[in-house]
């Protein structure tokens, strides 16, 4: 095999190899798609900013509350998994649905819980949030 055919064999591979990346990626996008249209369709509540992340194959909820956690669960018969920030005091609600990763993010109002900021003293001066629940 001369050089040329060899390099040529290269660059088919790496052709075929970012040919299926794409394909993988138009897959996921249309699989969110689905997937975000079920959650709007599914929620009475206002979603005020979605977007979708084809390369985590997850769908992102900013600015939540806690009444649209509660309401999507029970929608679209969802368990999230809570994950609290200490760095930004907010609370993070995870749950997969159809095999795609729902989160929403800045949860701020946690029932029978308060959030109590502290701050820490290393090089500078930092804020850490505590969360502290009945």
């Amino acid at each position: 095999m001369s050089w040329r055919e060899e390099i040529i064999n290269r660059i088919n591979i790496q052709a075929q190899e970012k040919i299926m990346k794409f394909a993988r990626y138009i897959s996921n996008v249309e699989k969110l798609r689905e997937v975000a249209h079920k959650v709007v369709l599914a929620s009475d509540l206002e979603i005020k900013l979605l977007s979708i992340d084809p390369y985590d194959l997850s769908i992102n909820i900013y600015e939540g509350n806690n009444k649209l956690v509660h309401h999507l669960a029970q929608a679209l018969k969802l368990r999230f998994e809570k994950v609290f920030s200490e760095s930004y005091g907010e609370m993070t609600y995870k749950a997969k649905l159809d095999g795609v990763t729902l989160n929403i993010f800045e949860v701020k109002d946690i029932p029978k819980c308060r959030i109590i900021p502290r701050k820490i003293r290393r090089t500078v001066t930092e804020t850490r949030y505590q969360i502290i629940c009945k």
